[in-house]
């Protein structure tokens, strides 16, 4: 939640999506956004004028088509990362099944369960939100298949040593006590999953919704037999038992490839396959050159500290500390970084960091990547914005990046209002929300 408006104790501390529309809502209206705000209106477009250094911005109205065009000194991307849904290579393979009846989609489409009742469903993805759907589809009666895409790697031992990372022996006190807070944090919420914290809320929704074998779980679709038969691998996270793991090796006999063979079965009258597999961030309204660089592979800059060495490349996609537009510093995002944790905590903490340098509070470093470069040394986890499966842990020390002031040529600092800070605000939120639920 907000440091000024605390959720209600009766709020899970993972909510469903309607208790957080409730809780935006009464922020807005208490907090006098709603005042502010223009509903019911899309951006068509952004665009810098040179001559007049303002951002022209242009907007229409959904419910009466009125075009308006606006000039703004300063503009921030606030749109998320939820842009356009992500299909896996393997949904090609169903076109066949779409044309026998089958119902092919993405989750974000999914808006009444119930359609699904008495169906036979197959949910593809193993993000949180293909978890809260399986217990969603479980609901209304519908026969669930999880078709999980993971390896055995990718479902790592609870471990404490994962935390030390993010305090490496050089690292200022308020690193590690807000590695420590994350790692307690995590343990308490997760049964000890330490590896990333968006594998944390994972692990704790999957073993929500397998709890009692109410479903069953696969691995990836191979292939469409028939008009709407599916051919699975097996669930490859699955525990094998001794004699299993016996029976194997006596199938492997004298080959020289000693990996498991892997084993398939057929799923058949399936209803429907269910994508929750994520998201392309896409900013359709903004200028090409940004798109490019925003929306594909993050930009790579080769690094050098103040002792001329260089170090690894940090991705920053052009974005100082993951939300002020380098090449142009009067645009900024929020919320547009993935898996960041907790995420309207961070947001918070990326809304002050952009209004602070806005109103020239906060100086602007003469050097990015130099800065960029001093950053990373100071906080060892935090090596890219962007990495492939999110911030998760990091985002203590992502968090932590925003209120330092700019880091060249200054040691290490304490922030006014570190991560842990935060977190120790909401200690009574944590606590009486864990004795509400049980």
């Amino acid at each position: 939640s907000f440091s000024d408006l605390q959720m209600y104790s009766s709020i899970p501390q993972f909510p469903h999506h309607s208790a957080v529309g409730d809780y935006m809502r009464r922020f807005g209206e208490q907090r006098g956004v709603n005042a502010i705000t223009r509903f019911n209106t899309k951006v068509e477009s952004i665009r810098y004028d040179e001559h007049a250094n303002v951002w022209k911005v242009i907007s229409v109205g959904l419910i009466n088509s009125d075009a308006y065009e606006w000039s703004f000194d300063r503009v921030v991307v606030a749109t998320g990362q939820t842009h356009a849904p992500r299909y896996p290579p393997e949904a090609k393979l169903l076109k066949g099944f779409s044309d026998a009846g089958g119902t092919v989609t993405h989750s974000c489409f999914v808006k009444q369960p119930r359609e699904f009742s008495r169906k036979k469903v197959v949910v593809v993805g193993d993000g949180v939100s293909a978890y809260d759907l399986c217990q969603l589809l479980l609901q209304v009666g519908s026969e669930v298949i999880h078709s999980t895409r993971l390896s055995p790697e990718e479902d790592p031992t609870p471990s404490l040593l994962s935390f030390s990372a993010l305090a490496s022996p050089g690292a200022s006190e308020h690193i590690k006590r807000s590695a420590n807070l994350s790692g307690i944090a995590t343990l308490l919420t997760s049964r000890g999953n330490g590896h990333h914290t968006n594998e944390v809320i994972k692990g704790l929704m999957r073993n929500r919704h397998t709890s009692g074998e109410s479903h069953k779980r696969v691995g990836k679709i191979v292939e469409l037999q028939g008009d709407r038969d599916l051919l699975v691998r097996d669930d490859p996270t699955k525990k094998r038992s001794t004699s299993q793991i016996l029976s194997e090796l006596d199938k492997m006999g004298d080959r020289i490839d000693v990996s498991p063979i892997p084993s398939e079965e057929l799923l058949t009258d399936v209803d429907a396959v269910l994508f929750a597999t994520g998201y392309h961030t896409r900013y359709p309204f903004r200028p090409k050159e940004m798109r490019g660089v925003l929306e594909e592979e993050p930009a790579q800059e080769l690094l050098t500290d103040s002792a001329g060495s260089s170090s690894p490349p940090h991705p920053t996609r052009g974005l100082y500390r993951g939300c002020l537009w380098e090449a142009n510093p009067t645009i900024g995002f929020v919320g547009n970084l993935p898996d960041a944790f907790p995420p309207i905590m961070v947001m918070e903490a990326q809304s002050r960091f952009l209004g602070r340098t806005f109103a020239g509070k906060r100086p602007l470093p003469t050097s990015f990547a130099e800065d960029e470069s001093l950053v990373a040394n100071r906080y060892p986890a935090l090596k890219t914005y962007f990495p492939d499966r999110g911030l998760g842990l990091a985002s203590s020390q992502y968090y932590n990046s925003l209120c330092d002031e700019p880091a060249s040529g200054t040691p290490a600092l304490q922030p006014p209002n570190s991560f842990a800070d935060a977190l120790l605000r909401r200690k009574w939120w944590f606590i009486s929300t864990w004795i509400m639920q049980g």
